[in-house]
Order: C-alpha cells, then sequence, then structure tokens
C-alpha cells in the first residue's frame, strides 16, 4: 500500500510541475504577441549585425542594431540556424517607440 501512495503521490507532483511549465510557456507566448502587436502598431526598420549563435530552447542568434545612435543588442530564436552567421547583416523591424521591441527577418510575423 506504501509503494502504491508513492506512485501517486510522485504521479500528482509531476503532473503539477507540468502545469506550472504549461503555464509559463502561455505567458510568454502572450508577451510575444503584445511585443509583435507593439512593434506591428508603430514600426521601422534598420540591419543589425548578428554577434553571435547559440542554442537555448531553441536555435537563437543575438544581435545589435542602431537606432538614433543608440546601441541594441537583442536575441530572437530562428528556425534557419544553418544559414545565419556570425557578422551576417539581418533586417530588423522594430517599435519606433521602444526600438528595444525588434524582430528579425527570420521571425514569421516579419
Amino acid at each position: 500500500m506504501k509503494f502504491f501512495k508513492k506512485i501517486i503521490l510522485t504521479i500528482f507532483v509531476l503532473a503539477f510541475f507540468y502545469g506550472l511549465a504549461s503555464i509559463g510557456e502561455y505567458y510568454v507566448d502572450i508577451k510575444t504577441s503584445e511585443e509583435i502587436n507593439k512593434i506591428k502598431g508603430n514600426p521601422a526598420f534598420t540591419y543589425a549585425k548578428v554577434l553571435k549563435r547559440y542554442k537555448y530552447k531553441g536555435w537563437n542568434i543575438k544581435v545589435e542594431y542602431i537606432v538614433d545612435g543608440k546601441l541594441y543588442v537583442a536575441s530572437e530564436e530562428v528556425d534557419i540556424f544553418d544559414s545565419v552567421k556570425e557578422g551576417d547583416s539581418v533586417k530588423v523591424e522594430y517599435c519606433k517607440g521602444n526600438p528595444e521591441l525588434m524582430i528579425t527577418q527570420f521571425n514569421k510575423e516579419y
């Protein structure tokens, strides 16, 4: 009987943490959607230089770009990692009111 209780308890604990992870992913998706809406509501375009390629929860690139003389550095997940190299120039769409919000040409919303 103790063994059965341990199994049930383990299942509940795993389900709880799975639920927390799902909520976190949902929140991140909403935040990204809100950011994209802000970018699309007040868009501007420039070019960015790829500083780094790395893997963190998917393939990502880190880019730097200049808006009104100020340097911005941001990261974005990409699907076509193999075709992007450090030092490459990529198109960026950003929010005029908040240039920290940006998407690259590799984002499906671009």
